[in-house]
């Protein structure tokens, strides 16, 4: 559910007054930061690796590398690839902790 920027106009007509908008996380009573939908205690999250440019290299050298076979089912087509260590254990993008694998495979391992 977005939130439009509000406003309204001063008893002269002239004058147009911005009105502030609540933050948009469910629950949170704060103003918004103007121009944005939320507040300082909740920033927008960081985007995730797997949009950037240098994810999507390595991700094709990962599958590449393993000759499409995904390391969790062991069938060809690997059109993914999955951290052996996961990020917010310490992982990174390196070639050697990500490993090819079906999409459906990476989602259902979690």
């Amino acid at each position: 559910m977005g939130r439009a920027r509000a406003s309204t106009r001063a008893s002269s007509g002239e004058i147009i007054v911005p009105v502030s908008t609540i933050c948009a996380v469910p629950g949170c009573p704060n103003d918004a930061i103007p121009g944005t939908s939320r507040c300082a205690d909740h920033p927008r999250p960081k985007q995730r690796p797997g949009s950037t440019r240098q994810w999507r290299q390595q991700r094709a050298r990962a599958i590449q590398r393993d000759h499409g076979i995904c390391w969790i089912c062991g069938l060809p087509g690997a059109d993914s690839a999955d951290h052996v260590l996961r990020d917010r254990d310490g992982g990174s993008i390196e070639l050697d902790d990500i490993r090819a694998a079906h999409l459906l495979c990476n989602l259902r391992r979690g």
